[in-house]
């Protein structure tokens, strides 16, 4: 019996967030060589304070969470190939995955797992207080300001959604926006404009968080043109300024919409067969931890369902 050929997978990963993993683990539990490619494993979900939403974990928080995505992941034979970057994909029987620094993979199925990333505002006192009173996710760590005031830094539909979500349980929320209006659709403004716990301040451009870096205190930001600089003491500060997929990689290679995410259909195919997409990075509504779990999922057993429909072998 042959060996398998080095850097030759039956799938190959592209991925090592909560959408990455799930996919590894079932197509790993198929019996098929599977390798998983990721700067880190756990992805965004480092970053996230509190999570309190994925059945069976009542409470839990992202350091801990990926800590225990790595280890069931490591707990199957999969082969996880860290600190490596994806940069460019090619189509053939084979698929190829090119990475940074020159390393060639190749498998017969890929799934694309790589995320997004959110926008951040690169100011002073953002990175530093990151996980202490700034976030990136309402759903996860709203509940943990209950009755307190928060920021949400941003003035699209993301924003103006997550600052209706968080006047449900925070005292007050300021919606902080630095152009001149809302970029959010008619209906959501009017609601907003019912919500008497949502206070909205235009061209206001945020140019520093602060805090004592053990926790942010508040924010600091530029009324108008040149105006004058001007201080909001909130608990929570959200960004949500954007959300930015990493699919840079594959642009040219698969179809990708207006927002830069990769279009699937609803057994998770992408524009070229053989090739799925699971997770943030993909056209799918709703990122969320469960979700991309789920995604994850439909897509390593899509791919195993096409594979037993082709009759392909073993790497």
């Amino acid at each position: 019996m042959s060996q398998p050929s080095p850097g030759r997978f039956d799938v190959l990963v592209l991925g090592g967030g909560p959408a990455g993993v799930s996919a590894a683990i079932y197509s790993a539990r198929k019996g098929l060589r599977t390798g998983l490619v990721a700067e880190r494993v756990g992805g965004q979900v480092r970053d996230i304070v509190s999570i309190e939403t994925l059945l069976g974990t009542p409470g839990t928080d992202g350091p801990r969470l990926a800590a225990q995505f790595e280890a069931h992941l490591r707990s199957y034979p999969i082969e996880v190939l860290e600190l490596r970057r994806v940069v460019g994909i090619e189509d053939g029987p084979w698929k190829a995955v090119l990475l940074a620094g020159g390393e060639r993979l190749e498998a017969r199925q890929l799934v694309v797992a790589t995320g997004a990333q959110w926008q951040r505002l690169g100011v002073p006192g953002e990175q530093e207080h990151l996980g202490r009173g700034v976030g990136y996710c309402p759903h996860c760590d709203g509940p943990f300001y209950k009755d307190r005031p928060v920021a949400v830094v941003g003035g699209g539909e993301k924003a103006v959604k997550s600052a209706l979500d968080l006047a449900a349980t925070s005292s007050q929320v300021t919606l902080v926006e630095a152009g001149e209006q809302l970029g959010a659709d008619p209906p959501l403004q009017a609601r907003l404009a019912q919500q008497p716990r949502i206070h909205v301040l235009t061209r206001a451009r945020v140019t520093r968080i602060l805090g004592d870096g053990a926790q942010a205190q508040g924010l600091e930001y530029q009324e108008g043109d040149g105006g004058p600089l001007k201080t909001l003491a909130v608990d929570g500060i959200f960004l949500q300024v954007g959300l930015v997929p990493n699919s840079a990689a594959f642009q040219g290679a698969l179809v990708l919409n207006a927002a830069g995410e990769l279009v699937i259909d609803h057994r998770n195919r992408s524009s070229v067969s053989g090739i799925y997409g699971a997770g943030d990075v993909t056209n799918v509504p709703f990122k969320q931890v469960s979700v991309a779990v789920g995604e994850g999922a439909k897509a390593a057993l899509a791919a195993f369902e096409d594979r037993v429909r082709e009759g392909w072998a073993g790497a």
